[in-house]
C-alpha cells in the first residue's frame, strides 16, 4: 500500500476487513474502563471510547473509517454487516477482546502500547495514500485525527504501565502483552495478504474484490490501468502461454493474449488501444476499442482483471 502497488479491490478488502478491528476498539476500551476502580483512570480512558464512537456529535473514528470505505466505493451497509470479514481477521480481533477481558488490568493497558509507534506510521501512510491514491483524498480524515489522538493515548498508557509494573515479573508480563498485541495485528495482515495479494485466495463467503461492491463491473475508462487480479499469473511462452488463477487456467488466442499481456498496470487503457492499433495496422481503431472493452470487462467480472 505504501508503495502504491495495491489495486482498488485490494484496498477495498483491507478497509472492509480492518473495519471489524475498528468497530471493536471502543468495545475493547469499554472493557478496560470497566475493570478499573480508579475514577481518574476511567475518566481518562473514556476519551478513547468517545474518540471512536463520537460524543454529542457522532463524528468519531468509526464514522470516519466508513467515510474511507465510501471513498473506495463500499456501501456502508456492506461494511457494517461484517459478513465478509476473513475468518483469520475475525479470530485475531476476537483474541484481542479476550486478552483485555481476561488478563490483569496492567496487561490489558500494556497491550494498547502499539500506539507508541502510531505517529510515524500514520504520517507515512497519509503521505503514501495522498501520493499514490489521490482519489481517496476525501476519505483520509480518520488517519489525520489519529496523528494527534494516538500519541496522547500512548503517553497516558505508558505512564500507567510504568507506575504500576513494580516488579520484574509484572514488567515482563506487560512486555508480553504488548508482544501478543503485535502478533494479533500481524495475524490480521497475514490473513489479508494471503487472501488478496499472494497467493490471492479469499475463502468462500469472504469479500471478493469485484470492482464494484454491488456486484456490477466497473466501467473501463481511457485512464484506467488494467492489470491481472491478485492470485493470477502468466505461465508458459508463445502460443502456449496461459493465465493461471486459483480456480483454473485460461489459454488465450492471439488478439486476446495481446490485449491481456499489455494489462500490467503500467499502461492506461487508451495506451493499450493505441499499441494494438499500431501492432495490427488497424483500419478501424474504434472496433479494437470496443472489442477490448468487452473482453476486459468480461474478465473483470470473472475477477481475473482489475482496473
Amino acid at each position: 500500500m505504501h508503495d502504491g502497488k495495491l489495486t482498488r479491490g485490494q484496498l477495498q478488502a483491507w478497509v472492509l476487513n480492518r473495519y471489524y478491528y475498528q468497530s471493536r476498539i471502543p468495545i475493547k476500551d469499554a472493557i478496560i474502563l470497566s475493570r478499573s476502580d480508579d475514577p481518574g483512570f476511567r475518566r481518562a480512558w473514556r476519551k478513547r471510547v468517545l474518540d471512536h464512537d463520537g460524543d454529542q456529535d457522532p463524528e468519531g473514528g468509526i464514522e470516519r473509517w466508513l467515510r474511507l470505505a465510501r471513498a473506495l466505493g463500499l456501501p456502508r451497509e456492506r461494511v457494517v454487516a461484517c459478513k465478509e470479514v476473513l475468518p483469520g481477521v475475525r479470530y485475531a480481533v476476537d483474541a484481542y477482546i479476550d486478552l483485555v477481558k481476561n488478563r490483569p488490568l496492567l496487561e490489558a493497558v500494556a497491550s494498547s502500547l502499539t500506539e507508541l509507534f502510531s505517529r510515524d506510521l500514520i504520517t507515512l501512510r497519509l503521505d503514501a495514500l495522498h501520493r499514490h491514491y489521490p482519489w481517496l483524498s476525501g476519505g483520509l480524515d480518520y488517519f489525520e485525527a489519529r496523528v494527534d489522538q494516538a500519541p496522547a493515548d500512548a503517553e497516558f498508557a505508558f505512564q500507567f504501565v510504568a507506575e504500576h509494573a513494580h516488579t520484574r515479573a509484572e514488567q515482563e508480563k506487560a512486555v508480553e502483552a504488548l508482544r501478543e498485541k503485535c502478533e494479533i495485528l500481524w495475524a490480521q495482515l497475514d490473513s489479508i495478504y494471503y487472501s488478496y495479494v499472494q497467493p490471492g485466495w479469499p475463502p468462500p463467503g469472504a469479500f471478493h474484490p469485484d470492482g464494484n461492491p454491488g456486484g456490477e463491473p466497473m466501467t473501463l475508462e481511457n485512464t484506467s490501468r488494467p492489470r491481472l487480479a491478485a492470485g493470477c499469473r502468466w505461465m508458459g511462452d508463445g502460443e502456449s502461454r496461459m493465465v493461471v488463477f486459483p480456480e483454473g487456467a485460461l489459454r488465450l488466442q492471439d488478439t486476446a493474449r495481446a490485449v491481456l499481456e499489455r494489462c500490467d498496470g503500467s499502461r492506461t487503457f487508451e495506451q493499450i488501444v493505441e499499441e494494438l492499433a499500431t501492432a495490427y495496422n488497424a483500419a478501424d481503431p474504434l472496433k479494437i476499442r470496443q472489442d477490448a472493452v468487452t473482453f476486459l470487462e468480461r474478465l473483470q467480472q470473472k475477477r481475473l482483471v482489475d482496473f
